[in-house]
């Protein structure tokens, strides 16, 4: 059959109903929004402040535990809470997840501050503590480990804390191993005996904030030294957070807009009946019309494409129905017009 020009113009007015029907009947956009990153999954850090609990003659059998008390009236567990909370302050402020195993003045049992920690997954486990001592001269921070594996970690802290308490005349005591105290820790962790408060140059010291901001801060220092993807995860979840405000604002700016703007007069099409679609139809009764001996097979072919991507847009199979026992009839027409050879 010789391919004429006559065919030619039959099969593009076909092509185009294909291309037509697709686009109006749903076959699903191939490039679709970029989906919003994960948020970043925050480095966690567990504080213990040592000791806690007072007293209760209503409740004698209630459990507490001041810890040591210095001569200037100092109580070990009003300190530890202090330094905790300083301490969380600043590594919040590091974009930190921080674990409290006590946040007021309560009793807290040895397992149930390791099972508040471990529960939350936390990273790194600091308990805060001051050291009690029957020579009053004895002075200087010391770092406890429960396992060789985490002396490296004591070795960072303590030279953190020698570097921010020295100049208050608070020595660096070096580090100890006591595998008595969180033996069982899952994660790295370290006691921080900051300080003497039976040594009377040091319990002074105590009593002033900026001595116990350099606390904190020592213990932040030591705290960033053995885990230096802090700060990586500092700068990623400042981005993140950088990113959502920014599609915050563009959503919150774009409903204004929506809002304000005046609905223009005149008639309107029913909601949901997009002009685009409205327009590919009508152009398509226009080609069916006109080429309709031409169209037969390519309007078939297109139900079929729709069927198909109905079916796979739904997460379905497509399926196709035939009628058994009756003979299709070979049209006399000319497939795509024009003289038969």
């Amino acid at each position: 059959m010789a391919f004429t020009a006559a065919r030619l113009l039959n099969i593009l007015p076909s092509a185009v109903i294909v291309g037509s029907m697709v686009t109006a009947f749903g076959v699903p956009a191939t490039a679709s929004a970029a989906a919003a990153p994960a948020a970043p999954v925050p480095y966690i850090v567990a504080i213990d402040a040592g000791h806690g609990g007072s007293p209760d003659n209503g409740h004698p059998d209630q459990l507490f535990d001041p810890g040591s008390v210095a001569g200037n009236g100092l109580i070990e567990k009003d300190l530890t809470l202090d330094v905790a909370r300083r301490l969380k302050a600043r590594l919040e402020a590091e974009h930190v997840r921080v674990v409290m195993t006590r946040s007021g003045d309560q009793f807290v049992s040895i397992e149930s501050r390791m099972a508040a920690a471990t529960q939350a997954g936390a990273n790194l486990f600091v308990s805060i503590h001051f050291n009690f001592f029957q020579d009053p001269t004895v002075g200087g921070s010391v770092i406890l480990y429960p396992h060789a594996s985490d002396k490296p970690f004591a070795q960072l802290m303590s030279d953190s804390l020698a570097t921010r308490l020295g100049r208050y005349g608070i020595g660096n005591g070096g580090v100890m191993e006591r595998s008595t105290l969180w033996s069982h820790a899952p994660m790295p962790a370290v006691t921080v005996e900051a300080a003497y408060l039976t040594n009377k140059n040091e319990a002074e010291q105590l009593t002033r904030d900026g001595v116990r901001d350099a606390i904190a801060s020592g213990v932040l220092s030591g705290v960033e030294a053995q885990a230096p993807q802090i700060q990586t995860l500092k700068a990623q979840i400042v981005k993140y957070q950088k990113a959502e405000a920014a599609r915050a604002a563009a959503a919150s700016a774009a409903a204004a807009a929506a809002k304000s703007s005046p609905s223009l007069p005149g008639p309107s099409l029913p909601r949901g009946l997009p002009v685009m679609q409205l327009l590919v139809v009508a152009a398509m009764g226009y080609l069916l019309v006109r080429y309709r001996r031409a169209t037969i097979p390519v309007l078939a072919f297109a139900v079929a494409v729709g069927q198909v991507a109905h079916a796979r847009a739904g997460g379905r199979q497509p399926q196709f129905r035939t009628r058994r026992g009756v003979r299709r009839r070979r049209s006399r027409a000319p497939l795509w017009g024009g003289v038969r050879p």
